[in-house]
């Protein structure tokens, strides 16, 4: 996990609504927000907390400074911490930067690979009014963060204050190799180094290299380890910090070089050695990527150099074109008089300025035209734009990440085996982490590879386009589950499109208990409509109320004929809590409250 503050605003006037606003993702309806949580405020409702923190913010009228502290906390792919951790954490978090007594509020976001919690903190003191400031706070956050995902169990990142860092061993260019399937010589070497306890003296040092096929040379004020075949070198102290030119010199004496010393090979570095699925598919892409990449570059100097060569000569040109003028001023030939000379000199003086800023940024602007038009895209990059051309081995290297895992409320499918790669029938969009994004009229699918989520959407027709994916995808062995709505819907869908009911998950839910309630209780009054699952219908509908089952939230509505109820998320039940019964809803056909129909009844 990383915590870190989002960058402040230079005129110190943000909201502290309009970031409230944000990280409930009121824009959206709360789709993407999976927990959140008020703090030493006078209550729990969001709104009425925004008002009190915004009223203790305007009683300090001294602080000049923003009062307002948005920390960002994210965890890596694969963690899902539960609401008690969260809790913990961000308790954890606020106290080691000054802030645990100050009112907050807080969100888990669960629209991308890494979940991450924002917390919106009121940096003026509730009861002394005094704004507080945490000042280098990236290194208390990055202690925080280690002691963290040793508690709760978490995956380890690095941090502001790790030294590990220093050893260099993780750089943008390595993790582009990693990414790649390739293995960088530093890890080679990490996994073959020698006992460094058993080296005694510097001949066995460069003995046991050179088995590796390797040498140690003085390189500045340190060390490197150079690769005899490939060429390739790095700092030993990446390597293990004992391999220091230091550290060395203090067991062994001064370094001596390294003479002839025969060994016996044991090993020779192969970067293709770290495929990540030791497929020649993955090393073709590779050997493409590279080798357009290295194309680019080359092309780009080339067409630098030209730039370079041309620009020194319109410069020459000037110079002898200024220096005869001079010349010309100096013999008298252009001025006579002392004063006349003096000023012919700076005109002369001004026009070289001006031609050779001229010159400059010509130059200047034929090289960004030259960087854009060989730019040099990332590995992942490089293979997004391959992905889009059809590339379905691009779009595997894209997904060699562990399968996202989502929360359980949201609508997914999701299969053993991916058969398939893009469904040319929609307007898509591939991204980094290898998920593509199908746009369709009545809303979103996004295909993560081993499974394909809708999100909180129970639209008929997109439910329908996602099953016939998921087919195609899985074949007929596809896992569903969801929302209790959206488990409701799917089944007579699937048994359209002809997969195996079977499949679907079947449990007593909250829902199905709400239902058998209130119609065992209605039943034989005929003036009393009976319950029903809401199906996806968009349209006007009367609020009846709302029931909590567990950590979920139910809507009782009516219709023209019939009463219904559908699960809502908690930003929605939020802001139905202070809907009066009677009062009208707008719903669109993938259940989500229109903005119109939220002010109603406040």
């Amino acid at each position: 996990m990383i915590a870190k503050r989002s960058p402040r605003r230079s005129d110190s006037k943000s909201s502290f609504s309009t970031l409230a606003k944000y990280i409930t993702d009121q824009k959206h309806g709360g789709e993407k927000v999976g927990f959140t949580k008020v703090t030493n405020c006078q209550t729990e409702k969001f709104s009425l907390a925004v008002a009190e923190i915004e009223a203790t913010q305007a009683l300090n009228t001294r602080a000049k400074n923003d009062k307002t502290y948005h920390l960002i906390v994210s965890f890596r792919e694969g963690d899902s911490p539960t609401p008690e951790q969260l809790t913990d954490i961000e308790h954890e978090i606020c106290s080691a930067i000054g802030l645990s007594e100050h009112q907050r509020m807080s969100a888990l976001h669960t629209d991308t690979d890494n979940p991450h919690l924002h917390i919106a903190i009121n940096k003026i003191h509730p009861e002394t009014l005094r704004m507080v400031e945490p000042y280098y706070d990236q290194y208390r956050l990055g202690e925080a963060c280690e002691r963290l995902e040793k508690k709760h169990d978490l995956q380890v990142d690095n941090h502001a204050h790790d030294k590990k860092r220093a050893q260099r061993k993780s750089t943008p260019e390595l993790d582009e190799m990693r990414e790649g399937g390739q293995k960088p010589l530093v890890d080679w070497l990490t996994e073959r180094k020698p006992s460094i306890e058993k080296i005694e003296s510097w001949k066995n040092l460069h003995k046991a290299f050179s088995e590796l096929g390797c040498q140690v040379k003085l390189r500045g004020n340190g060390l490197s380890i150079l690769d005899i075949k490939s060429g390739i070198a790095v700092k030993a102290s990446a390597v293990d910090r004992q391999l220091s030119k230091a550290q060395l010199e203090k067991r062994l004496g001064k370094f001596e070089p390294g003479m002839d010393v025969p060994g016996k090979a044991q090993g020779q570095y192969k970067s293709t050695d770290g495929h990540i699925e030791k497929s020649a598919a993955r090393a073709e892409l590779w050997e493409k990527f590279t080798h357009e990449r290295n194309s680019s570059q080359a092309e780009r100097k080339k067409a630098y150099k030209a730039i370079g060569d041309r620009k020194a000569k319109e410069l020459r040109r000037i110079k002898l074109e200024y220096e005869e003028k001079r010349a010309a001023i100096k013999r008298g030939d252009l001025a006579r008089l002392r004063n006349s000379k003096i000023a012919a000199y700076s005109t002369l003086k001004a026009a070289r300025v001006a031609a050779t800023e001229k010159v400059n940024e010509a130059a200047s602007q034929q090289r960004a035209s030259i960087r854009e038009q060989y730019a040099l895209p990332d590995w992942r990059e490089w293979l997004q734009s391959q992905a889009e051309q059809g590339n379905i081995e691009a779009l595997k290297a894209l997904r060699t990440a562990k399968p996202r895992k989502l929360p359980d409320a949201v609508n997914q499918l999701a299969g053993e085996k991916d058969q398939a790669g893009l469904f040319d029938r929609y307007k898509h969009e591939v991204h980094r982490n290898g998920a593509v994004t199908y746009r369709l009229k009545s809303g979103v699918i996004v295909d993560h590879g081993r499974h394909i989520s809708l999100g909180n959407q129970t639209s008929p027709e997109l439910i329908e386009a996602s099953l016939r994916m998921a087919m195609h995808k899985f074949g007929k062995n596809v896992q569903i589950k969801g929302s209790d709505e959206f488990m409701a819907m799917v089944e007579p869908i699937a048994k359209k499109v002809g997969l195996n009911r079977e499949r679907i998950a079947r449990k007593s839910t909250p829902l199905d208990q709400i239902l058998q309630d209130k119609n065992s209780q209605s039943r034989g009054k005929s003036n009393i409509m009976d319950l029903q699952k809401w199906q996806g219908k968009a349209g006007t509908y009367m609020f009846l109320g709302l029931e909590k089952h567990g950590d979920k939230q139910y809507l009782i509505m009516q219709g023209a004929k019939q009463k219904f109820v559908k699960e809502v998320s908690a930003a929605d039940a939020e802001l139905l809590k202070g809907m009066q019964a009677g009062s009208s809803l707008q719903i669109d056909g993938a259940g989500k409250l229109q903005d119109k129909s939220r002010s109603k009844g406040r």
